[in-house]
């Protein structure tokens, strides 16, 4: 899951679904109720112990079912990506069932700043991360640790102080970085005078 930006490429009505939504609720859980980035230690440690455990039962055949909760919204987005706000933890499968290859997600406002996650949820297409990151840290003037950042297919905004963008100006902040890349590539191509 983590190598797919949390979202494998199943149907969200499968039964593994179902299987996997049970073994993995103590991080999914976890994680859309907001509190992953505010974990110390022992409680993530907790969080790791769980999910073995369940998946120690599944194993031995003794594991449930659990309904998946694949609900989000779209509240923006371009061309080719999507802002959403994630409600279930499995939304990430059913957006990338429903076609969402690259998204922006709002997982709200502390103190006036505000948390995402940006993410491809396929190697073919979407954004070019790494390049994002550079460009929003850019745009933000942050330096250090506490920054835009993550791998190749899925990261975030800064885990301590979040950011300074809303949802609107980031947003058009994607869109035109994502404008700007189309431009170097049509040029190469010859589709461009």
């Amino acid at each position: 899951m983590d190598t797919c930006a949390g979202a494998y490429p199943i149907d969200p009505d499968d039964r593994i679904m179902e299987q996997m939504a049970w073994v993995f609720a103590p991080y999914t859980d976890a994680r859309s109720q907001g509190k992953i980035s505010h974990l110390n230690p022992i409680e993530m440690e907790t969080i790791i112990d769980a999910v073995l455990d369940r998946i120690s039962l599944y194993s031995i055949g003794q594991g449930q079912l659990q309904k998946p909760d694949i609900r989000y919204n779209v509240i923006g987005g371009g061309k080719d990506w999507k802002l959403v706000e994630e409600i279930g933890g499995d939304a990430r499968t059913h957006m990338r069932a429903e076609g969402i290859c690259a998204f922006a997600s709002y997982r709200g406002e502390e103190n006036g700043r505000y948390l995402y996650s940006i993410g491809n949820l396929s190697p073919y297409g979407g954004f070019d991360l790494l390049l994002l990151y550079q460009k929003l840290n850019q745009v933000e003037d942050l330096q250090g640790n506490d920054v835009w950042g993550g791998s190749d297919n899925c990261g975030g905004s800064p885990r301590e102080r979040g950011s300074s963008l809303c949802p609107q100006d980031l947003a058009k902040l994607i869109e035109d970085c994502q404008r700007n890349l189309a431009w170097p590539a049509r040029s190469r191509l010859g589709l461009l005078k």
